[in-house]
């Protein structure tokens, strides 16, 4: 990679076809950076990960993903193993 090269796949490259079932039942949505909620978008936030140090140099992903799931039901670990295998995220 070069400095400053973004990683980020765009929304045309992600496997969205794969997961249609879990977005259109609403167990996956996903936002645009500029769509997204306020408070999924909490940089240099406490518990975000970021310092004061770090902050300034973070940089919100483009795109969101967010999963509901039931940490007791095996369905809800194959939709987010689904939807990490499809997006192929930065992060998780």
């Amino acid at each position: 990679l070069r400095a400053g090269e973004d990683v980020t796949k765009t929304y045309q490259e992600v496997n969205l076809e794969s997961i249609q079932d879990l977005l259109d039942a609403g167990i996956v949505k996903r936002w645009l950076r500029e769509e997204a909620p306020a408070e999924s978008l909490a940089g240099g936030a406490r518990g975000a990960g970021h310092s004061k140090k770090t902050f300034r140099d973070h940089r919100e992903p483009e795109e969101i993903y967010v999963v509901g799931t039931s940490h007791l039901s095996e369905k809800s670990a194959a939709d987010v193993t689904r939807v990490i295998e499809a997006v192929q995220p930065d992060n998780v």
